[in-house]
C-alpha cells in the first residue's frame, strides 16, 4: 500500500513536470482492445513514463491468457509502445461441465457459456493439452474431420470420436494414422 502511494505520488509530480504518456502505441492485437491491453500493463491516464517499468509492465501483461508475449518499450519524453502476440483460439474444451476456449499448447484462454465460432471440441481431462498433436493427425483426413462433432480424451490416453450422426469411434492408443486409414474405407 505505502509503495503504490508513493508510486502514485512521483506518478503526479513526473507527470506535471511534462512526463506523462501523452503518446502510447499498441500493436499485434487482435482479440483484445487497446484499452484493455494499456490496462492490463497498468497503465492509467496519470502514469508517468519516468516511474513506469517497462519490464513489470510487460509481466503484468503476460497474466493475461490471450497475450503470449509482449514487448513495452519507453521512448522520452513521452511516449510508449507496446507490442503484444495474442494466442490464438485453437480448440473449445470441455471439462466437468464448463466450456473454456484454449489455445495450441492447452492455455485456457477464456471460459465461454456457449459452443462459439467453428472451434473443434475436445472433451476430458487433459484434452486442452494434448488437442493439438491429436487434431493434426486428424487435419490429414478431412472427410472424417468434417463429420466429427467432438473428440473425447479417455483416461488422458486415448481418444473416442462423437460423429455428427450420434455414432461414437473408439480409437486406439497408438497407430492413429491406420485408424484413420480404415475408418476412411469403412
Amino acid at each position: 500500500v505505502v509503495k503504490e502511494a508513493l508510486t502514485e505520488a512521483g506518478d503526479t509530480v513526473a507527470y506535471f513536470a511534462g512526463f506523462e504518456i501523452a503518446d502510447a502505441e499498441v500493436r499485434g492485437h487482435n482479440r483484445l482492445r487497446r484499452e484493455q491491453i494499456l490496462e492490463a500493463a497498468g497503465i492509467t491516464p496519470r502514469t508517468s513514463l519516468v516511474l513506469l517499468n517497462a519490464d513489470v509492465a510487460r509481466d503484468k501483461l503476460k497474466t493475461n491468457p490471450w497475450i503470449a508475449d509482449a514487448v513495452v518499450r519507453k521512448f522520452y519524453p513521452n511516449r510508449i509502445e507496446i507490442e503484444v502476440t495474442e494466442r490464438d483460439a485453437f480448440a473449445l474444451w470441455q471439462r466437468n461441465g464448463k466450456l473454456a476456449i484454449v489455445a495450441r499448447d492447452g492455455t485456457v484462454l477464456e471460459e465461454v457459456t456457449e459452443r462459439p465460432e467453428k472451434l473443434p471440441l475436445v472433451v476430458g481431462n487433459g484434452a486442452a493439452k494434448a488437442a493439438h498433436d491429436f487434431l493434426s493427425v486428424l487435419d490429414r483426413f478431412p472427410a472424417i474431420k468434417a463429420e466429427v462433432y467432438g473428440a473425447v480424451y479417455v483416461a488422458e490416453r486415448r481418444w473416442n470420436l462423437r460423429m455428427t450422426n450420434g455414432m461414437d469411434v473408439r480409437l486406439p492408443e497408438t497407430n492413429l494414422i491406420v485408424a484413420f486409414e480404415a475408418l476412411t474405407k469403412l
